[in-house]
This record gives C-alpha cells, structure tokens and sequence, in this order.
C-alpha cells in the first residue's frame, strides 16, 4: 500500500506544479497585460481567453493535492464528536460517492473535449483550438479520482478494524 501512496503522491505533486505554473504564467500574462494596455497604450491580444485557459488548469490541477493532503473544507465540529466507527462509515460512504462523482465528470469531460474536438471549436481572438486545454485539465481530475480511489481504499482498511500508515 506504501507504494501506491508513493505513486498517488507524486503524482499529486506533480498536479501541484503544473497548477502552479499555470497561475505563474496567469501572473506573467496579467501583468504584461496591465502593461501595456497602461503605459504603452496596446494590450495583448487574447489575453481574456488565455486568461480563462490558465485559471482552468490552475483549478484542476490543483484539486488533488488538496485532497492528498486534507486540506480541503470540511465541516469538523460535529464530525470529531462522532463515535470512530461511525466516521469511518462516513468516511466510506463519501470517499466512494466522490469517486463516483468525479469519475462521471471525468468522462463527461473527456466526451466535452471530444465534441470540441470534432467541431473544431477554436477560441475567438487567438484561434487556439480548445480541445486540447480540456483534455489537459481532464488529467487533473484523473489525478483526483486517483486520490479518492487511494482514500477509500484507507476507509475501507480502517473500517475492516487496520491502521493505515498515513506518513
């Protein structure tokens, strides 16, 4: 099982990086921007739909690491009052009903670029065709389902009565 926490978490960090990236050239992109539309007087063509692209990937890839590391919003104050037993059915109950979910959205979103794909829909200012940007986010949301598929099989391990190391 240490291994499979090792793969799903480098490959988290590796979903941090891009989704890190994409804020850094949101950044570059922004800025230049600001630039030149201020001071030069001429503002970067299609900077509103890289804009979009960008803000895109920083959101899915960044998704996963927040799920590995739990530092995503939950609502604890009843939850820790909870019997451990309990929690764990909980835990159970929506690791696998976010599996569930994501995976449709995963598919439904391939299916998305797919149809993007054959229609040959191309952004309006830069003519970027918009199928790859959403087969590339998709990989992020895999990254999640990934992630979830590793925390119901820790909900399951527990609710059987083992300890998982978490480390």
């Amino acid at each position: 099982m240490s291994l499979i926490k090792k793969i799903v978490g480098i490959c988290c960090e590796v979903s941090a990086k891009i989704g890190m990236l994409a804020i850094f050239f949101l950044l570059l992109l922004t800025v230049a921007d600001v630039t030149g539309r201020f001071i030069l007087n001429k503002p970067i063509a299609g900077t509103f739909e890289l804009t979009k692209i960008f803000f895109a990937l920083s959101v899915f890839f960044s998704f996963p690491i927040s799920q590995y590391k739990g530092e995503n919003l939950g609502i604890t104050l009843i939850y820790n009052k909870l019997p451990l037993r309990f929690r764990g059915v909980l835990d159970f109950f929506s690791a696998l009903i976010s599996v569930a979910m994501f995976s449709v959205a995963f598919r439904q979103m391939l299916q998305y670029a797919s149809r993007m794909r054959r229609s040959n829909t191309v952004t309006s200012v830069l003519r970027l065709p918009m199928h790859p940007w959403i087969y590339i986010a998709s990989i992020g949301l895999l990254i999640l389902v990934l992630v979830l598929l590793w925390d119901l099989a820790v909900s399951i391990k527990e609710l059987k009565g083992e300890r998982i190391d978490e480390s």
